[in-house]
């Protein structure tokens, strides 16, 4: 196990998805490693070692955050089979931290910045 702590968020789809023959999806629990990445894309992880990359605004725009029932299966995971240590921030305080930093630098490279 990292003997570092590594923050994550967790988070749920809105809506479920189709699958190839309309077959209703159950909503999937996403992680995201808050440090990760740049201001607009964060590294995530879902169930099974599909680690990859998701833009902060599809996560405000398509997940809400997570509750402990919820995400705790996805935790469990990443913590025994991947070997994270795991330090859970306030999914919601840090999408309007991040959001906030998204739209602060789209105004300073769009020129509406004061």
């Amino acid at each position: 196990m990292d003997t570092e702590k590594t923050k994550v968020a967790f988070f749920i789809e809105r809506k479920s998805r189709r699958g190839n023959h309309g077959a209703k999806l159950p909503r999937e629990v996403i992680a995201v490693f808050v440090e990760s990445g740049n201001y607009r894309m964060k590294d995530c992880y879902e169930h099974c070692g599909q680690h990859g990359v998701c833009a902060v605004d599809w996560v405000a725009e398509e997940c809400r955050p997570a509750n402990y029932a919820a995400y705790k299966p996805l935790m469990d995971e990443m913590q025994d089979l991947v070997g994270y240590n795991i330090e859970v921030v306030d999914g919601e305080w840090w999408l309007t931290t991040a959001m906030g930093v998204v739209r602060k630098v789209d105004d300073y490279r769009s020129g509406k910045a004061a």
